[in-house]
C-alpha cells in the first residue's frame, strides 16, 4: 500500500483497537490498513479530490471509537461517518 507519488499519509486509528492504522489518501479513495486484522480496506470519499488548499484531518467525529476520513477546505469540513458506511462525505459544514 501506498508509494504512488500522489500518495499522501493519513494514519489514525480507523478500526476502533486503539492501535494507529497504516493508510494513505490518493484521488479520492482511502487505503487503510486495519491493525485489528491487518485486511486492507478503501474508503471512497467521491467528488472530495484533494485540492494543494485542503488540509487531510482523520479524527473519530461521530464518537464511535474510530477515526472518519475527513477534510477541511476554504472554511468548509467534509466527514464521512464510520458510524454511517453508506454516507461519503454527506456531513459537510
Amino acid at each position: 500500500m501506498g508509494g504512488a507519488a500522489q500518495d499522501i499519509p493519513v494514519p489514525a486509528d480507523y478500526d476502533g483497537d486503539g492501535k494507529v492504522d497504516v493508510a494513505v489518501y490518493r484521488d479520492g479513495n482511502w487505503f487503510i490498513r486495519r491493525s485489528s486484522d491487518e485486511a486492507e480496506t478503501v474508503q471512497t470519499t467521491s467528488g472530495w479530490g484533494v485540492g494543494s488548499q485542503d488540509i487531510l484531518v482523520p479524527v473519530d467525529y461521530d464518537g464511535d471509537g474510530k477515526a472518519d476520513p475527513a477534510l477541511y477546505r476554504s472554511g468548509a469540513w467534509y466527514i464521512a461517518p464510520s458510524a454511517d458506511p453508506s454516507c461519503r462525505g454527506c456531513w459537510d459544514y
